[in-house]
Formats: C-alpha cells, structure tokens, sequence
C-alpha cells in the first residue's frame, strides 16, 4: 500500500528516475539563463566526511594488589651440640711387702743379782727390747692424669631472611581502542553538470583525456569517478580555475571548442 501510494506521488509531482538518478530536468541546480546548445547531465555529488580518530575505552582501568614474595640466603654454620670437657684418670701408689723391727723397750733399769758369793748386787744396765712387724714399703708413688675431650660440632644448613614480603598496589591502565569515526562535512545530493546531450560531449572528452595521457577510464559517457579524477589533474596541469568539471575553458583547452 505505501508503495503503490509512493508511486501515486511521484505521478503526480512528474518527477522520473531512471537507476535512482533524478532526470527531471525541471530539478537540481540547472542555471537560470543557460547558453544556447548547451546541455547537462544530472550527477550524484558524492558527501564527503571528515575522518577523526576516537579512543574508545574497552575495558576500565583498575587497582590491584601485588604481593612480593620474600627472599631467602641458604647458609651455613656449626653449632656446638656437646660442650669440651676433661676426665681425670688416677693411678694408685704401688706397694710392697715388707718388716721393720721395731723397739718396744728401751731404756736404763737397775737389775738385782746375786754375784760368786751369794751376796746381793745391784747392776745397772740398758735394756732394749724389740720386735718385728710386718709393712707395706711404697714402691711407686700414686698419681693422676688428665684427658681433654674437645667439643662437638654439627653443620647446619639454615636460611636467613634477605628481603621481607611486601605488598604493593598497581594501577593498570584502561584498555583503549584508536577507531576512525567519519562524520559527515556534506551530504551528497544531485547535481546538474555540463556535459553535452545524452553524454555525448562527456564520450569526447573522455576519448580526448585518454589520447593525451590522463585516464579517464572507458569512453562510456558517463562521468564517474576516474573521469572527475582526470579532469581535474587536466585542470591543474593547465591553470584552469574553474571549479566545473566540464566547461567552455576546459573543452577548449582540448581542443573539443
């Protein structure tokens, strides 16, 4: 329904399009007093954009904690598991058998006695009176000897703390993506362009571009893309001012006028 009253519309404003180009010479930006003999051909002016590059951020940046582990020295060292000390060793005097007489009576006494004659006498004299007794003679003195007993010790293996554990905080930075964005400067709209009737004076100066050295692409009078190009590096070659793509300067320029 919409379609068909789109085309109802379009009926009645006389409007008519041939491949989605408006042919309508009534429409565009056709001059108001064209010269005589001359003809245009109804173009797509293409928009053009202006290319800016945004930094789109994809993923938010953020804190986090970082822990350092500690670092350790391996050493070695010896540690005593048993003190030094000494002990002494103590060997007896040595002893022999043996007697010694020993005097048990000593001394000056009087001693009653009866001489030749029977008569008593008186006779002082020493008496000693001794005995034997049994001893033990030293032969070898006693003594003692000392013995030292060093310590003892034990290698170990240990580890000391060179640098303690840590914890940090780190900022990681957001995760950002450069994208080209095109904005549009102007839109394309329709354009009426002078060219010659039924493309005719485009086939020309194609065919004459070519022939001098500027691709203008196929002699199909239609003026693309390449043609435009063509035309304007003739232009600047040439010091032609004009902004036309097509016009009197230009077509005599190559000799077409």
């Amino acid at each position: 329904m919409k379609k068909l009253l789109l085309l109802a519309l379009l009926s009645i404003s006389g409007l008519t399009f041939a491949n989605g180009v408006d042919i309508n010479p009534n429409s565009g930006n056709l001059p108001a007093s064209p010269g005589e003999g001359e003809c245009y051909l109804h173009d797509w002016k293409a928009p053009t954009y202006l290319t800016k590059q945004v930094d789109v951020v994809v993923k938010d940046g953020y804190r986090q904690q970082e822990a350092t582990q500690p670092e350790w020295e391996t050493l070695q060292k010896e540690v005593v598991i048993k003190d030094a000390y000494n002990t002494y060793e103590v060997t007896d005097a040595t002893f022999v058998d043996g007697s010694t007489t020993v005097v048990i009576k000593s001394g000056s006494i009087w001693e009653l006695g009866v001489c030749g004659n029977e008569r008593e006498v008186a006779c002082y004299k020493d008496v000693t009176e001794t005995t034997m007794v049994p001893t033990l003679n030293l032969l070898k003195d006693g003594f003692y000897t000392v013995k030292n007993h060093p310590a003892v010790t034990q290698t170990i293996t240990y580890q000391a703390l060179l640098t303690p554990a840590d914890v940090s905080e780190v900022i990681i930075a957001p995760l950002v993506n450069r994208l080209d964005v095109e904005t549009v400067v102007s839109p394309g709209e329709m354009e009426w362009l002078i060219g010659g009737c039924a493309g005719i004076g485009i086939k020309n100066v194609q065919q004459e571009l070519n022939k001098i050295g500027y691709d203008a692409g196929p002699v199909d009078g239609i003026l693309g893309t390449k043609t435009k190009d063509a035309i304007t590096k003739f232009r600047l070659d040439n010091n032609i001012e004009s902004d036309e793509f097509i016009n009197d300067e230009l077509l005599t320029k190559l000799g077409l006028k």
